[in-house]
């Protein structure tokens, strides 16, 4: 027998239509234990009254109100509970006719189900709640009509139902679509784990723990969704207080478990397929996997040309360079020389590309996964799109791209294996490519300022528009500079707006300003380009890789800042202990080399493309971080 353990707390005309939907089941060999978490004597009164006309039993178990202790009422329904097989339900869902039925056929020895919900807006609620009673056949009429004015989230579950099958089953844990008010499991699986962990109080997690503690006892999770699914009636959300406290004691017993399930790997994939910079803050990850696992390979891919930034890093045995849009042929080569051979792939990059990289390069992997671009969390950018990647990973980093630095973010990927604890308990550090000499040539037209100790590295050109500091405001700079006795010198990518960005600068400058001035027009490596780093005595530039390379070269760094979030992207300072340098928002902040100024304005940083959110914007908020600003910072920091 199935005995149905339907959670309640005070809301007792969504249960009397949920015990009229089961009250019409096509199955009806099940009990009814009811665990309710203290409701008034009106819950009271719909139970009494259904009892009397209903096909099967119903126990009411009730406890003090004394706040949100549902794991407690649960474990006194487990104990109750009379069948073999539990299924537990909500008091706020309504359930399809062949509810018990489907669970019935996927209940399976060694096996729970979780299954899935369809959302029941707010103003559809109110209409169901003044029906006399429950009419699936009314309720599935209307369904259609109901999908198209945003009343329920689904229609095709309605409708459509798929049978058992292996594609059902998780190979591991993950947080997805577990919801306490739809899972079943074995009564004996259930007292194996000692039922709900009662420690946890409060609204949030109860349920993914309980699912957790199964697997970890060796029962296989199935999904239920195409076949189980209830209608949850919608509600204000309940406290959440102690979710964040719930969801952290899971990810503890997720994390301890993946240390004593994982042998230590022999061989490592990193994966950056981005840009330079983004290469370059994947090093203090590397040096922290290397210290954990010193007798594994360590291999890294990304796209050609961007992986200078670990020129002479004695962590990494071999890079794999693959072009950013390969063809046919190139993805064949690519997958017969990654295809299966590494134990672990870590995934630096929330893109597509990158996590199907992974998936043929090795069994397990941890990647990170994206959020909305202006931190706006929807089901959409947080569920939908992420899916298979949770689904492929043993574990994943959501991006906040507000409050949690991107070093911290590729650092966090080895969370499974070592606790947070001794993760950020040292000096972290951004390890900059070998130095490779400079042209004789190009040393003669710096040696005024290496003679002097008084060179200063300027970058004014950024990947994208939106990021420029005006052209004006580095004239006023580079004359200021000079006129104190510095050389400057004047960086630049090969790129062809980096070059005429340059030379236009240079053209406003007069001739007795100029002549202490020198265009590197693009011809520096990155390994060159970090020699001269470590040689000059200030650097200024705006949001690029360049930036963090001379943070990471130990430069005096002063570091211009629009749209782009410091907390996130700010260029981390060396010998930093702990996870956030940087303020969200500061006209100026200094941590050790590094000193970020950022634009005036209520809205920065925005995060979007400047003013337009386009990459040929303007950002208002650059235009107005005047040069007298900059010209503090300098000297401040001598």
């Amino acid at each position: 027998m199935i005995s149905i353990l339907l959670a309640t707390y005070n809301w007792p005309k969504a249960l009397a239509l949920c015990l009229d939907s089961l009250r019409t089941q096509t199955d009806l060999d099940f009990e009814i234990i009811i665990a309710d978490d203290g409701s008034e004597g009106s819950t009271r009164a719909i139970i009494d009254a259904a009892k009397k006309q209903f096909p099967v039993a119903i126990t009411h178990l009730w406890q003090a109100d004394i706040g949100f202790r549902k794991t407690q009422i649960l474990n006194q329904a487990i104990q109750a509970a009379s069948g073999d097989y539990f299924i537990f339900l909500d008091g706020d869902c309504i359930v399809q006719p062949d509810f018990v039925a489907r669970h019935r056929q996927l209940a399976q020895a060694g096996y729970l189900v979780t299954g899935s919900r369809i959302l029941v807006n707010d103003q559809l609620t109110q209409r169901i709640l003044q029906w006399p009673q429950w009419d699936f056949s009314q309720f599935l009429a209307h369904s259609f009509v109901y999908r198209l004015c945003h009343g329920i989230n689904k229609y095709l579950p309605l409708h459509l139902k798929f049978a058992d099958g292996t594609w059902r089953h998780y190979r591991q844990f993950v947080w997805r679509r577990i919801k306490g008010c739809n899972m079943a499991c074995w009564r004996s699986d259930a007292l194996a784990i000692q039922g709900f962990d009662e420690s946890m109080t409060g609204w949030g997690h109860e349920d993914a723990d309980f699912v957790f503690r199964l697997q970890k006892n060796g029962v296989i999770r199935k999904s239920g969704s195409w076949s189980t699914e209830v209608l949850h009636l919608f509600h204000r959300i309940h406290d959440q207080a102690n979710a964040a406290e719930n969801a952290a004691h899971v990810r503890a017993q997720i994390m301890a478990k993946a240390v004593v399930d994982l042998k230590p790997p022999k061989r490592v994939l990193f994966i950056a397929t981005r840009q330079i910079g983004d290469v370059l803050v994947t090093t203090p990850l590397i040096r922290q996997a290397r210290e954990l696992w010193p007798k594994a390979e360590f291999h890294f891919l990304g796209y050609r040309g961007k992986l200078d930034m670990l020129k002479g890093n004695a962590d990494i045995q071999e890079w794999i360079e693959t072009a950013d849009r390969p063809n046919f042929r190139e993805y064949l080569s690519l997958f017969k020389r990654l295809f299966q051979r590494y134990d672990l792939a870590l995934v630096t990059q929330p893109s597509d590309r990158a996590y199907f990289y992974s998936l043929i390069a090795a069994p397990r992997r941890v990647g990170v996964v994206a959020n909305h671009p202006q931190g706006e969390i929807t089901q959409k950018s947080t569920s939908l799109k992420n899916a298979w990647k949770k689904w492929i990973s043993l574990q994943n980093i959501e991006v906040d791209y507000f409050h949690q630095h991107v070093v911290i973010e590729k650092m966090r990927l080895l969370e499974p294996f070592v606790s947070n604890a001794t993760l950020f308990a040292n000096p972290i550090a951004v390890i900059p490519p070998s130095p490779a000499d400079l042209n004789p040539a190009f040393v003669a037209q710096i040696a005024e300022g290496l003679r002097t100790n008084k060179l200063a590295i300027l970058h004014t050109g950024p990947l994208m528009a939106y990021k420029r500091w005006p052209l004006t405001y580095w004239q006023i700079l580079v004359v200021y500079l000079v006129k104190q006795g510095w050389q400057v010198v004047l960086s630049a990518s090969s790129a062809p707006q980096d070059l005429e960005l340059n030379e236009a600068l240079i053209s406003l400058l007069d001739p007795s300003i100029r002549a202490h001035v020198v265009d590197t027009k693009g011809a520096l490596s990155i390994p060159q380009m970090g020699s001269l780093l470590r040689q000059a005595k200030l650097y200024v530039g705006i949001d690029t890789s360049i930036t963090h390379l001379a943070a990471a070269c130990g430069t005096t760094t002063i570091a211009l800042f629009g749209p782009t979030p410091p907390s996130n992207f700010g260029p981390w300072p060396n010998g930093f202990i702990g996870t956030t340098p940087y303020a969200l928002r500061a006209r100026s902040q200094t941590v050790a080399n590094v000193t970020i100024l950022q634009g005036p304005g209520e809205c920065v940083p925005c995060r979007k493309a400047g003013c337009d959110d386009r990459a040929d914007s303007r950002s208002e908020c650059l235009d107005l971080l005047e040069p007298s600003e900059v010209i503090s910072a300098i000297e401040a920091s001598y």
